[in-house]
């Protein structure tokens, strides 16, 4: 029992340790006030291009023009933008709801619930539309993809790469 005990607390410890002073992902720590910074929607579209253009197989100069459309990066600059928005909805949404079930005001359930739901459509919807905008971008620029590479793009682009994914 003792022995188990000192495992779990052991590898508890070791995890928690493990985490970088920056945390997770793109977020990055002003030292000097111990605040995260979210990446910007650029640099997302950066990272979201540059996973593409990996997941691809492209060679350097076809990643230089998937990464250096200017129309493309708009549109992915503009989906990671709705996004974050959408993030920040969707947090001020969970935390409305979580206080109105806790206090009893059962009455509001339901807006925040709609909301929760409209602003989840809308990611999926921004998803949706940028994998399209992708991949009827591709040809353009001298990029070929099998069909079974295009539905991997789509796949990444509107599963946003997971929780905690490329993307995300």
């Amino acid at each position: 029992m003792k022995a188990s005990f000192l495992i779990v607390a052991t590898l508890t410890a070791a995890t928690v340790f493990a985490q970088g002073p920056g945390g997770r992902g793109f977020a990055h720590r002003n030292n000097t006030t111990g605040t995260h910074t979210p990446p910007t929607p650029a640099q997302l579209a950066a990272n979201q291009l540059t996973v593409i253009a990996r997941y691809l197989g492209l060679n350097s100069s076809q990643t230089s023009a998937l990464t250096g459309d200017t129309a493309l990066v708009t549109e992915v600059e503009t989906e990671q933008s709705a996004l974050q928005n959408n993030a920040t909805t969707l947090k001020t949404a969970y935390s409305t709801l979580a206080t109105d079930i806790a206090s009893g005001n059962t009455g509001d359930e339901s807006k925040q619930q709609s909301t929760i739901e409209a602003t989840n459509a809308a990611d999926l919807q921004a998803r949706v539309t940028l994998a399209g905008q992708v991949l009827a971008a591709l040809p353009g620029l001298g990029i070929t993809a099998t069909s079974s590479q295009q539905a991997g793009v789509a796949q990444l682009l509107v599963r946003g790469g997971g929780r905690g994914g490329p993307f995300r």
